[in-house]
């Protein structure tokens, strides 16, 4: 981990359908559950792509906590969502 990364004592990860659109209940679930578990202090971490992963690390980011993807060799990177620091 960088030396300037936040510090998480627990990471938790997400991983999900890439194919939730954003007005998806499913989507909805995945940003609330990432965003209490970045109130309650864990690490989100996820293949960095779209759906439920997205929804996930934007409701952890969102609320300040530390999101990490790590996306698969064969998925270019550039095509990760916004929401989490790429490793």
């Amino acid at each position: 981990m960088p030396r300037n990364a936040p510090d998480a004592t627990t990471w938790v990860a997400v991983f999900g359908s890439g194919r939730v659109p954003s007005h998806h209940p499913v989507y909805r679930l995945a940003e609330t559950c990432g965003r209490e578990l970045a109130r309650r202090g864990f690490g989100i971490l996820t293949g960095g792509y779209f759906g439920v992963m997205e929804a996930a690390s934007r409701g952890g980011r969102e609320t300040g906590g530390p999101v990490r993807a790590v996306p698969c060799r064969e998925f270019p990177r550039d095509r990760t969502h916004r929401y989490a620091d790429v490793y």
